[in-house]
């Protein structure tokens, strides 16, 4: 099993591993501060203590460390930086009272695993032992004939072997607490959102227009429920979709404590994939979050698909500096259907209408 050091120093290069992008703003990424330690608080509720520690420990070195080398942070509005200084002071609190917690849960379960370990190598040497004794001795002749052979005592003296996970401790191999596709954690979307999104953009969609949507939500049993949907004030065209009034999108998000999981648009007439602007909007979607989807309703083809970036796609976009409709190579791919996204059929749909 891994020693409780090494298991929070796991933890930490997670919190560690990200980059900050000059092309997206400071304020962006302040506001996405304000989420993510939301977030960090909804798993220290639900006592996903791994989860919490690394989004608190996050924010701290976003904040402290790379967000002031980003080029727009001198020029970013003063009361946001002073607000995410003071956030800083209960998010490294917070990250240093899980850490002892942590490491008391690491310790034990280590001391487990390996007592574990020692006493499933103990029966194997007995067992290696006993069956040598058996070869060593030679047979004693029975002093009654056998009983006939029962086929329901067969296995009564067999011992399961121990399952992997017991015997090295693999079970915290994903340390996330939540099941997923790799390292993502399952984001969870109500089965009804295509059709009534599509509803909603109905009066744009006969006129050929575009309509965008925010998904949010919040953290549910380790994993991410989109379970409301904001439509800000907006114009659209045939092939794009410009958003405005952000503060009061950040005001539907902190009256009901949700966080952003994506978005939602409409190709009126053309299938759903995502276009090179549409593949640059998502980047800052999922740079700030992973799971972070784009759902994209086709209706005149009657299809509605859920896609991320592949980390190939990641990579490449954030080197991309393309505005605009731009083409961009297709091999490989730069997105794909996004395997961690399952549809909840009773999950309900709260929808806040800001047009």
């Amino acid at each position: 099993a891994m020693e409780p050091q090494q298991r929070l120093r796991r933890l930490m290069s997670s919190a560690e591993s990200f980059a900050i992008q000059k092309e997206i703003g400071v304020e962006k990424y302040l506001r996405s501060g304000v989420e993510m330690m939301r977030m960090a608080r909804m798993y220290l509720r639900t006592k996903e203590l791994q989860n919490a520690y690394v989004l608190f420990s996050k924010f701290a070195i976003m904040v402290l460390d790379k967000l002031p080398k980003h080029p727009g942070f001198a020029a970013a509005p003063e009361h946001l930086k002073k607000n995410a200084r003071l956030e800083c002071k209960t998010a490294l609190s917070e990250a240093e009272r899980i850490k002892r917690l942590l490491l008391d849960q690491f310790a034990a379960e280590h001391a487990k695993a390996k007592a574990e370990a020692e006493a499933a190598e103990a029966a194997r040497a007995n067992a290696v032992a006993a069956k040598q004794a058996e070869e060593i001795l030679p047979p004693v002749e029975p002093s009654a004939p056998p009983p006939p052979y029962s086929g329901a005592d067969a296995s009564s003296s067999t011992i399961a072997p121990p399952s992997l996970s017991e015997d090295f401790g693999l079970s915290d191999s994903s340390w996330g607490s939540h099941s997923g596709v790799g390292s993502l954690r399952t984001l969870v979307l109500p089965a009804q959102l295509g059709l009534r999104f599509l509803r909603l953009a109905d009066s744009n969609t006969a006129a050929n227009k575009e309509t965008c949507g925010i998904l949010c939500g919040s953290v549910r049993d380790g994993a991410l429920a989109v379970t409301d949907l904001v439509l800000p004030k907006q114009s659209g065209t045939s092939d794009s979709c410009t958003t405005s009034g952000e503060e009061e999108i950040f005001g539907v998000l902190d009256r009901f404590d949700l966080v952003t999981l994506g978005w939602v648009h409409t190709h009126p007439t053309q299938t759903a994939f995502l276009s090179s602007i549409d593949l640059h909007t998502h980047l800052s979607y999922q740079l700030m979050l992973p799971e972070a989807v784009a759902v994209v309703c086709a209706p005149k083809f009657g299809d509605t698909a859920t896609f991320t970036l592949t980390q190939h796609g990641l990579d490449y976009l954030s080197r991309c500096s393309g505005k605009g409709f731009h083409p961009h190579q297709e091999h490989p791919p730069l997105f794909e259907r996004a395997k961690h996204a399952i549809d909840a059929p009773e999950g309900d749909l709260k929808v806040h209408d800001l047009r």
